[in-house]
């Protein structure tokens, strides 16, 4: 075999290997940001069920003789970001709410996102919250 031969063969030998590593590094690339474009969007729709957490607690303190069960769902916050929340009554504490809010993103009418938070508040203490907002 020629020199100039051997020099070709080597040369797509060494291609090939690169070629099969850059492969395989689009393909975790790829990969790393579907992960970080999902964490976004479950951390997104974790801050709005919270925001339908305190939507909630504002809304139980201000209306203490309203019929319970009451749901409520927002209004587009832009990007088909949405909210809601329900407040019902605990059985044998008058006292209480039981809060569920969610929070999700829709892309195409179909949900891609969604994240839920529940609790459980004593609706006497929350007149004793002084509520303020405060960004630095």
């Amino acid at each position: 075999m020629r020199k100039e031969t051997q020099a070709l063969i080597f040369v797509l030998f060494i291609l090939m290997i690169v070629g099969i590593l850059v492969g395989a590094l689009m393909v975790m690339w790829n990969s790393q940001i579907k992960t970080y474009s999902y964490q976004k969007l479950s951390l997104k729709s974790y801050y709005l069920a919270q925001a339908g957490i305190e939507h909630a607690k504002v809304w139980a303190e201000n209306n203490l003789s309203h019929s319970l069960p009451y749901t409520y769902t927002s209004s587009d916050w832009g990007g088909s970001e949405y909210y809601s929340f329900r407040v019902e009554t605990v059985p044998s504490h008058p006292n209480q709410r039981h809060i569920i809010a969610s929070g999700w993103k829709e892309e195409g009418g179909k949900v891609i996102a969604q994240r839920n938070i529940e609790l459980t508040v004593n609706i006497s203490s929350l007149k004793k919250i002084r509520w303020s907002w405060r960004q630095k």
